[in-house]
Protein backbone atom coordinates (compact mmCIF):
# COMPACT_ATOMS: atom_id res chain seq x y z
CA UNK A 1 0.00 0.00 0.00
CA UNK A 2 1.55 3.37 -0.88
CA UNK A 3 1.35 6.98 1.10
CA UNK A 4 0.60 9.84 -0.02
CA UNK A 5 0.10 13.23 1.63
CA UNK A 6 -3.33 15.13 1.99
CA UNK A 7 -4.29 17.82 -0.35
CA UNK A 8 -2.56 21.27 0.22
CA UNK A 9 -5.86 23.05 -0.62
CA UNK A 10 -7.30 21.95 2.37
CA UNK A 11 -4.41 24.77 3.89
CA UNK A 12 -5.10 27.13 1.77
CA UNK A 13 -5.49 30.79 3.86
CA UNK A 14 -7.90 33.15 1.57
CA UNK A 15 -11.39 34.59 2.56
CA UNK A 16 -11.83 35.71 -0.48
CA UNK A 17 -11.86 32.60 -1.85
CA UNK A 18 -14.14 30.33 1.18
CA UNK A 19 -14.53 27.01 -1.06
CA UNK A 20 -12.16 25.09 -3.14
CA UNK A 21 -12.40 22.28 -4.55
CA UNK A 22 -9.84 19.20 -5.26
CA UNK A 23 -10.14 16.17 -7.19
CA UNK A 24 -8.15 13.77 -6.84
CA UNK A 25 -7.84 9.92 -8.06
CA UNK A 26 -5.16 7.30 -6.55
CA UNK A 27 -4.66 3.69 -9.21
CA UNK A 28 -3.35 2.11 -6.23
CA UNK A 29 -3.87 0.52 -2.80
CA UNK A 30 -3.05 3.77 -0.98
CA UNK A 31 -3.32 5.43 2.67
CA UNK A 32 -3.25 8.83 3.70
CA UNK A 33 -1.60 9.56 6.92
CA UNK A 34 -3.16 10.98 9.50
CA UNK A 35 -3.60 14.93 9.30
CA UNK A 36 -5.80 17.85 9.54
CA UNK A 37 -6.85 20.83 8.12
CA UNK A 38 -7.26 24.41 9.06
CA UNK A 39 -10.36 23.96 6.65
CA UNK A 40 -13.61 22.01 6.80
CA UNK A 41 -13.24 19.21 4.57
CA UNK A 42 -15.81 17.17 2.74
CA UNK A 43 -14.52 14.46 1.08
CA UNK A 44 -16.56 12.54 -1.75
CA UNK A 45 -15.75 9.34 -3.00
CA UNK A 46 -16.83 10.03 -7.23
CA UNK A 47 -15.68 6.12 -8.26
CA UNK A 48 -14.74 3.33 -5.49
CA UNK A 49 -14.55 2.74 -2.21
CA UNK A 50 -13.02 5.09 0.55
CA UNK A 51 -12.35 4.75 4.41
CA UNK A 52 -12.36 7.76 6.50
CA UNK A 53 -10.59 7.11 10.01
CA UNK A 54 -10.82 9.70 12.95
CA UNK A 55 -9.07 8.22 16.33
CA UNK A 56 -11.12 5.14 17.10
CA UNK A 57 -13.67 5.87 14.61
CA UNK A 58 -13.96 5.12 10.63
CA UNK A 59 -16.74 5.57 8.22
CA UNK A 60 -16.50 3.29 5.26
CA UNK A 61 -17.91 5.73 1.83
CA UNK A 62 -19.65 4.87 -1.09
CA UNK A 63 -20.37 7.63 -4.21
CA UNK A 64 -24.12 8.29 -2.79
CA UNK A 65 -22.46 9.72 0.73
CA UNK A 66 -19.77 12.19 1.69
CA UNK A 67 -17.81 12.53 4.91
CA UNK A 68 -17.99 16.50 6.63
CA UNK A 69 -15.01 16.65 8.66
CA UNK A 70 -14.56 20.12 10.76
CA UNK A 71 -11.72 22.07 10.50
CA UNK A 72 -8.46 21.32 12.72
CA UNK A 73 -9.80 17.21 13.14
CA UNK A 74 -7.03 14.58 12.59
CA UNK A 75 -8.03 11.72 9.96
CA UNK A 76 -6.38 9.49 7.54
CA UNK A 77 -7.94 7.98 4.40
CA UNK A 78 -7.57 4.74 3.05
CA UNK A 79 -8.11 2.97 -0.22
CA UNK A 80 -8.23 -0.50 -1.07
CA UNK A 81 -8.93 -0.24 -4.22
CA UNK A 82 -8.34 2.26 -6.87
CA UNK A 83 -10.62 4.76 -6.45
CA UNK A 84 -11.51 9.02 -7.62
CA UNK A 85 -12.46 11.18 -4.94
CA UNK A 86 -13.23 14.90 -4.57
CA UNK A 87 -13.04 17.58 -1.58
CA UNK A 88 -14.72 20.54 -0.94
CA UNK A 89 -12.72 22.62 1.28
CA UNK A 90 -14.33 25.35 3.17
CA UNK A 91 -12.46 28.16 4.66
CA UNK A 92 -12.76 28.33 8.78
CA UNK A 93 -15.41 30.95 9.32
CA UNK A 94 -18.05 29.86 6.72
CA UNK A 95 -17.89 26.38 8.78
CA UNK A 96 -19.04 27.87 11.67
CA UNK A 97 -22.66 27.45 10.62
CA UNK A 98 -21.75 24.33 9.25
CA UNK A 99 -22.46 20.99 11.07
CA UNK A 100 -19.73 21.02 14.00
CA UNK A 101 -18.84 16.91 14.22
CA UNK A 102 -17.61 14.67 11.61
CA UNK A 103 -20.71 13.21 10.25
CA UNK A 104 -21.77 11.01 6.61
CA UNK A 105 -23.83 13.16 4.66
CA UNK A 106 -26.38 12.34 1.90
CA UNK A 107 -25.31 14.16 -1.30
CA UNK A 108 -27.62 15.18 -3.83
CA UNK A 109 -27.24 15.36 -7.91
CA UNK A 110 -27.79 19.13 -7.29
CA UNK A 111 -24.57 19.39 -5.01
CA UNK A 112 -22.70 16.72 -7.21
CA UNK A 113 -22.97 18.39 -10.08
CA UNK A 114 -21.63 21.89 -8.67
CA UNK A 115 -19.16 20.11 -7.09
CA UNK A 116 -17.76 18.19 -10.67
CA UNK A 117 -17.73 21.67 -12.28
CA UNK A 118 -15.74 23.39 -9.74
CA UNK A 119 -12.96 20.50 -9.80
CA UNK A 120 -12.55 21.47 -13.08
CA UNK A 121 -11.21 25.02 -12.42
CA UNK A 122 -8.23 26.51 -10.09
CA UNK A 123 -8.42 27.36 -6.38
CA UNK A 124 -7.02 30.50 -7.30
CA UNK A 125 -10.69 31.42 -8.95
CA UNK A 126 -11.82 34.99 -9.48
CA UNK A 127 -14.61 35.52 -6.58
CA UNK A 128 -16.73 38.06 -8.94
CA UNK A 129 -16.45 35.38 -12.10
CA UNK A 130 -18.64 33.28 -13.34
CA UNK A 131 -16.88 30.45 -11.04
CA UNK A 132 -16.98 32.94 -7.77
CA UNK A 133 -21.19 32.30 -8.44
CA UNK A 134 -20.91 28.84 -9.28
CA UNK A 135 -18.92 28.62 -5.58
CA UNK A 136 -21.81 30.49 -4.40
CA UNK A 137 -24.41 27.91 -5.37
CA UNK A 138 -21.98 25.58 -3.48
CA UNK A 139 -21.92 27.27 -0.39
CA UNK A 140 -25.78 27.16 -0.26
CA UNK A 141 -26.20 23.64 -0.76
CA UNK A 142 -23.48 22.71 2.00
CA UNK A 143 -26.14 24.38 4.28
CA UNK A 144 -28.36 21.94 2.95
CA UNK A 145 -27.63 18.72 3.15
CA UNK A 146 -28.73 15.96 5.47
CA UNK A 147 -27.07 13.43 7.84
CA UNK A 148 -26.88 10.19 5.67
CA UNK A 149 -29.58 7.54 6.43
CA UNK A 150 -27.26 4.78 5.38
CA UNK A 151 -24.28 5.73 7.42
CA UNK A 152 -21.52 3.05 7.31
CA UNK A 153 -19.81 2.86 10.56
CA UNK A 154 -16.55 0.74 10.97
CA UNK A 155 -14.68 -0.82 13.79
CA UNK A 156 -11.51 -2.09 15.03
CA UNK A 157 -13.25 -4.62 17.36
CA UNK A 158 -12.51 -8.08 16.18
CA UNK A 159 -15.86 -9.32 16.18
CA UNK A 160 -17.31 -6.80 14.21
CA UNK A 161 -14.20 -6.52 11.84
CA UNK A 162 -14.61 -10.11 11.13
CA UNK A 163 -18.49 -9.57 9.77
CA UNK A 164 -18.38 -6.26 8.15
CA UNK A 165 -15.38 -7.27 6.00
CA UNK A 166 -17.42 -10.78 5.21
CA UNK A 167 -19.94 -8.67 4.06
CA UNK A 168 -17.90 -5.94 1.93
CA UNK A 169 -16.44 -9.19 0.19
CA UNK A 170 -19.95 -11.17 -0.37
CA UNK A 171 -23.02 -8.60 -0.02
CA UNK A 172 -24.95 -11.70 -0.51
CA UNK A 173 -23.89 -13.32 2.86
CA UNK A 174 -27.41 -14.98 4.28
CA UNK A 175 -25.61 -15.80 7.99
CA UNK A 176 -27.24 -14.32 10.48
CA UNK A 177 -26.55 -13.26 14.41
CA UNK A 178 -26.86 -16.95 15.40
CA UNK A 179 -24.70 -17.98 12.98
CA UNK A 180 -21.56 -15.55 13.50
CA UNK A 181 -22.08 -16.00 16.95
CA UNK A 182 -21.36 -20.22 16.48
CA UNK A 183 -18.62 -19.30 14.13
CA UNK A 184 -17.09 -16.66 16.65
CA UNK A 185 -17.57 -19.03 19.55
CA UNK A 186 -19.49 -16.17 21.25
CA UNK A 187 -23.19 -15.10 22.28
CA UNK A 188 -25.77 -13.00 20.26
CA UNK A 189 -25.81 -11.28 22.98
CA UNK A 190 -22.20 -10.15 23.18
CA UNK A 191 -21.96 -9.39 19.46
CA UNK A 192 -25.30 -7.33 19.25
CA UNK A 193 -23.74 -5.53 22.51
CA UNK A 194 -20.38 -4.87 20.56
CA UNK A 195 -22.23 -3.93 17.22
CA UNK A 196 -24.41 -0.82 19.54
CA UNK A 197 -21.51 -0.06 21.26
CA UNK A 198 -18.90 0.56 18.38
CA UNK A 199 -21.65 1.31 15.46
CA UNK A 200 -24.57 2.79 17.22
CA UNK A 201 -26.55 0.47 15.18
CA UNK A 202 -27.33 -3.77 15.28
CA UNK A 203 -25.85 -6.29 12.81
CA UNK A 204 -29.12 -5.97 10.23
CA UNK A 205 -29.46 -2.66 10.10
CA UNK A 206 -25.75 -2.77 9.27
CA UNK A 207 -25.88 -4.85 6.77
CA UNK A 208 -28.95 -3.41 5.30
CA UNK A 209 -27.15 -0.08 4.82
CA UNK A 210 -24.25 -1.70 2.87
CA UNK A 211 -26.62 -3.66 0.72
CA UNK A 212 -29.15 -0.56 -0.06
CA UNK A 213 -25.30 1.90 -0.47
CA UNK A 214 -24.72 -1.22 -2.96
CA UNK A 215 -27.88 -0.79 -4.71
CA UNK A 216 -27.69 2.57 -5.55
CA UNK A 217 -24.97 2.42 -7.16
CA UNK A 218 -25.64 -0.49 -9.34
CA UNK A 219 -28.92 1.51 -10.31
CA UNK A 220 -26.68 4.66 -11.32
CA UNK A 221 -25.15 2.36 -13.80
CA UNK A 222 -28.65 1.15 -15.13
CA UNK A 223 -28.47 -2.66 -13.60
CA UNK A 224 -31.88 -4.05 -13.23
CA UNK A 225 -33.87 -4.13 -10.02
CA UNK A 226 -34.33 -7.95 -10.40
CA UNK A 227 -30.53 -8.60 -11.08
CA UNK A 228 -29.55 -6.36 -7.96
CA UNK A 229 -31.97 -7.85 -6.08
CA UNK A 230 -30.38 -11.31 -6.33
CA UNK A 231 -26.91 -10.12 -6.61
CA UNK A 232 -27.36 -8.55 -2.87
CA UNK A 233 -28.91 -11.91 -1.26
CA UNK A 234 -32.23 -11.15 -1.23
CA UNK A 235 -34.78 -13.66 -1.98
CA UNK A 236 -37.17 -11.35 -4.66
CA UNK A 237 -37.28 -8.08 -6.41
CA UNK A 238 -40.44 -7.18 -4.24
CA UNK A 239 -37.88 -7.95 -1.15
CA UNK A 240 -35.12 -5.60 -1.58
CA UNK A 241 -38.00 -3.05 -2.91
CA UNK A 242 -39.83 -3.54 0.25
CA UNK A 243 -35.90 -3.09 1.99
CA UNK A 244 -35.03 0.13 -0.05
CA UNK A 245 -38.40 2.06 0.52
CA UNK A 246 -38.01 1.50 4.55
CA UNK A 247 -34.15 3.32 4.29
CA UNK A 248 -35.20 5.61 1.81
CA UNK A 249 -39.08 6.55 1.70
CA UNK A 250 -38.18 5.81 -2.03
CA UNK A 251 -39.44 2.52 -4.09
CA UNK A 252 -35.85 1.83 -6.49
CA UNK A 253 -38.03 3.25 -9.48
CA UNK A 254 -39.04 6.42 -7.73
CA UNK A 255 -35.41 6.57 -6.95
CA UNK A 256 -34.16 6.53 -10.27
CA UNK A 257 -37.04 8.61 -11.50
CA UNK A 258 -35.86 11.20 -9.30
CA UNK A 259 -31.96 11.03 -10.31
Amino acid sequence: MQTHSGSSQGDLSDTQRPIVVAPGRISVPHQIPAHSHCRGQLVYASQGHLIVKQGSRAWFLLPNMALWIPPNIQHEVIGKTAASYLSVFAESAQCETLIQDTRPLQINLNSLRLIDEASEFSEFYQPGSAEGRLIRLLQQQLHQLDTSPLALPLSENRFIQKITNALIQSPDDSRQLKDWAAQLHTSTRTIHRNFIQHLGMGLEQWKQHWRINLAIERLRADHSITQIAFDLGYNSSSAFSYRFRQCLGLSPRQFMASN
